[in-house]
This record gives C-alpha cells, structure tokens and sequence, in this order.
C-alpha cells in the first residue's frame, strides 16, 4: 500500500520546518533518516496541541509498528518545508498518522508517509485498547 493518496480530508496539525545542516545526507539534501525524525516531530506537536504525550492518548500510549515514507523530490539546505498531519483508526487496535511533507514556495511535494502506531500499556509493556477518548476526539475532529 503505497503513501500517496492518503490525507484526504484536511490536515490535524501543521507544521513549519527549515531544513537543517544536521537533516542533509551525503547527497547534499534532506536524508531519509532527517523525514521519519520530521514526521514524528509533528507527530509528537500534535498530540501536544491536543493536551496528549506519545506515552499517554487518555489513558494508553502508542508504539511505532511500521512506517512507510514516498520519496517524491529533494529538499535543499535552508528550505522552509510544512508538514500536515493527519490521524486515522484503523483496525485492531491501531491508528494511522499520515504526513504530507511539502515545500510551499514553489508547491513541491517532498515526501509522503505514513505511521502505523498500536496503543501500548507501557507499565505493564503489553498491548492495550485504543482509549475511548482518543478515539471520540480523533473521530470528533475528523468530521469537521
């Protein structure tokens, strides 16, 4: 299943970025290694602005089950990038973080990606059910 495609309805958070010296590979642009840590940044902002942590989404964390990025052009030292973060559940006890990583001076997309998190009691370090919270605010916020 491919990255593209995703982020259908409008974003949850928004996220501004400049590319740094620290974010370049030996190519002299944005590595592969510098899009995940941009994705989980924002991924970490929006569950902040949402009065939530990584390790607590009302009552259970979230742990990283698989991630999956599309590649669509470089980006350069000192460019200014936004990121747009979505949210969906899906099955079995996990949500999907998706990512729409672009360069809004000229309107390059960047990358694509996707997260696949599963709630995670990590006091008992076993998997947990999705909070009704979490999942009443995701919803809730998905349908405006």
């Amino acid at each position: 299943m491919g990255a593209q495609g995703f982020l259908k309805g409008a974003a949850l958070h928004r996220v501004e970025l400049d590319v740094r010296v620290a974010d370049l590979n030996y190519g002299n642009h944005l590595g592969n290694d510098s899009v995940l840590a941009y994705f989980h940044q924002g991924r970490v902002a929006l569950l902040e602005g949402l009065g939530w942590s990584e390790l607590d989404v009302g009552g259970a964390g979230l742990i990283m089950r698989s991630s999956e990025v599309d590649y669509r052009a470089q980006a350069l030292l000192f460019d200014k990038l936004q990121l747009d973060i979505g949210v969906a559940m899906s099955a079995r006890a996990r949500c999907r973080f998706e990512y729409r990583l672009a360069r809004p001076r000229d309107r390059v997309l960047i990358a694509t990606g996707i997260t696949s998190m599963a709630f995670f009691d990590y006091g008992r370090q076993r998997a947990a059910r999705p909070p009704a919270q979490f999942v009443n605010r995701i919803d809730q916020l998905n349908r405006v």
